[in-house]
């Protein structure tokens, strides 16, 4: 007891130092900081802003080594909307970074941050005042602060933008952002960040999460980017509106994708993106207001697409029930050209040189699939004006691909409102260019295109019905392409012929076929194979003049348009 009380009395002044500066220390770090940090922080914020600036509350806590600051508001500098504001932030600082010559914090989190944004007609901003003017770069590099942020948290933040220039307003709400570190300190380097952000922008949600390492060689990073539901025409009125050539009542974005950014060494470095696209409830008109474009459903799949080295693997591109509109008014131009940018003034034609092989994109697309399509046709040009309906078109195309002595396959077929049908199928490759198959068409009416030809000819085709087939192949040429048709085969049935001023047909022919047929573009050479007829009738006459009424079949050429020369005779005639 006595040594116990002589240890007492020894150290007893230091024990009542320590306890005193513990007190005080506590005192000071509760009650006397906070009231001076926000006096001081709420001073220097308004004097650097040119903003009013006020805190409610600051509280620090000098055993955890923890500040809050709770009610932050910026206000504008003339008005009374506020600029910028927050309800919390919270800072953790780790006690041994002290000891690491590091600033390592243990956690931050802002709660509730909101800003509000103004483009204004003379597009400025309601912060241009705050943008720092352009500083020289510094003359030697400095050595980057070394830290350590933990467990970076955004939540609920919000903001409002309203672009004056374009009378369009945005709506930024439930933006949370999660990062549970990022550092510059070599242990930490190789520790994967797992991100986090999701939003809702003008009530389109948007989220990516992912991992990522920063600060390594490799700069390896994942990110998830999912966007639901976008709604494009919003973010039309942004396009400038000498450039915008149409309109666009709905339209709707969805994306799914995985990016992937690496880097290898000192110079090799790879960017993938990996997942889905797709397109819904797409319309788009002319200027006019005429529909032009009607699509339910837009899909691409990305198997791999390397931007970086110019490869792009799609998986498959589907387009569901699309609905075309062509109208080609009677000035020859038709509803597409209309949307196309408008041509910029006449310049002289940059020499043209062939793309180095590391330029050319490596384009593979493993299905391309177009199901249940429309195409509605209208000609103003003729006389009589031309009206048709091409539905069901599908389309299929099997390994599209950009490679050289790549060859894919596809398969057409459409049918149309006076129950025409058209059948393609066969290979096709890119580098080089050929196309060959096998096309089938049948029941092709002759009266319905009776406005392309009725101006030519003095008679009117009462009847007549046209099949053909053939196997044809294209094929890119040294000099000139390669053009065949083989086994080509053509039937006319019902033809029925009658002038127009007659009641009855001068021509009938119940059955005409053409069949074995070839034919070479390239070398000019037809070669006809079997040509028949069945209980064909015809009907002519001999004029006073010593002509033949057949004779009189054509119709003259407009003014000013010389006839066409006659058919040279045939060798020894």
């Amino acid at each position: 007891m006595i040594r116990y009380g002589q240890f007492f009395m020894h150290y007893r002044k230091t024990l009542i130092w320590a306890a005193a500066i513990l007190v005080l220390f506590t005192l000071v770090g509760f009650f006397v900081v906070p009231p001076i940090v926000k006096s001081v922080l709420t001073t220097q914020l308004t004097a650097a802003l040119h903003r009013e600036v006020t805190i409610r509350e600051v509280r620090f806590n000098p055993f955890a080594l923890s500040a809050t600051v709770r009610g932050l508001t910026v206000k504008e500098p003339k008005g009374p909307e506020t600029f910028a504001s927050f309800e919390e932030l919270y800072l953790n600082l780790e006690t041994f970074s002290l000891f690491r010559w590091a600033a390592v914090i243990r956690e931050v989190r802002l709660t509730k941050p909101f800003i509000r944004l103004v483009r204004h007609p003379d597009e400025s901003y309601n912060f241009s005042d705050l943008l720092p003017a352009p500083q020289p770069p510094p003359p030697t590099p400095t050595k980057p602060v070394r830290f350590s942020v933990n467990n970076i948290r955004v939540i609920n933040g919000g903001a409002d933008i309203n672009d004056e220039t374009v009378r369009t307003a945005h709506a930024v709400r439930n933006l949370n952002i999660g990062i549970p570190f990022i550092s510059n300190i070599p242990s930490y380097v190789q520790t994967f960040i797992q991100p986090g952000l999701s939003v809702e922008v003008n009530g389109t949600r948007y989220a990516i999460e992912g991992k990522t390492k920063p600060f390594a060689d490799s700069q390896e990073t994942t990110l998830d980017v999912n966007i639901n539901d976008l709604n494009l025409p919003y973010y039309l009125t942004y396009v400038p509106k000498d450039l915008l050539t149409l309109t666009m009542p709905s339209g709707r974005l969805d994306a799914n994708l995985v990016i992937v950014f690496l880097r290898k060494g000192k110079g090799e470095q790879t960017l993938t993106v990996k997942g889905d696209v797709g397109l819904r409830e797409l319309a788009v008109d002319d200027k006019q207001g005429g529909p032009v474009v009607r699509l339910p459903r837009l899909g691409v799949g990305l198997a791999s697409v390397e931007p970086l080295i110019r490869k792009v693997h799609l998986s498959k591109i589907s387009l569901e029930s699309p609905e075309l509109t062509v109208r080609r008014e009677k000035n020859g131009i038709t509803n597409l050209e209309t949307l196309l940018p408008k041509p910029e003034p006449a310049q002289k034609p940059a020499e043209k040189t062939a793309p180095s092989p590391g330029e050319t994109v490596a384009l593979d697309v493993d299905e391309i699939s177009i199901t249940g399509a429309k195409v509605l046709f209208s000609d103003l040009v003729p006389r009589m004006p031309f009206k048709t309906t091409l539905a069901p078109i599908d389309v299929k195309i099997q390994k599209f691909s950009t490679r050289r002595d790549t060859k894919g396959t596809y398969n057409v077929t459409l049918a149309t409102e006076a129950k025409e049908q058209l059948a393609l199928d066969g290979n096709l490759s890119f580098a080089p260019i050929m196309v060959d198959g096998k096309v089938n068409v049948q029941a092709v009416p002759l009266k319905k295109y009776a406005p392309y030809y009725s101006d030519m000819i003095l008679f009117v085709i009462e009847g007549g019905q046209v099949d053909l087939s053939a196997r044809y192949r294209y094929a890119q040429g040294e000099k000139e392409p390669e053009v065949t048709a083989s086994e080509a085969a053509l039937s006319v049935s019902g033809l029925r012929l009658k002038r127009q001023d007659e009641k009855e047909d001068f021509l009938r022919i119940p059955v005409f076929t053409v069949k074995d047929t070839e034919l070479d573009v390239t070398q000019r050479q037809v070669i006809v194979g079997v040509v028949s007829t069945q209980k064909g009738v015809v009907s002519a006459k001999r004029l006073p003049n010593g002509e033949v009424d057949l004779q009189k079949l054509m119709a003259s050429p407009p003014a000013g348009q010389p006839p066409a020369a006659p058919a040279a005779p045939a060798a020894g005639a």
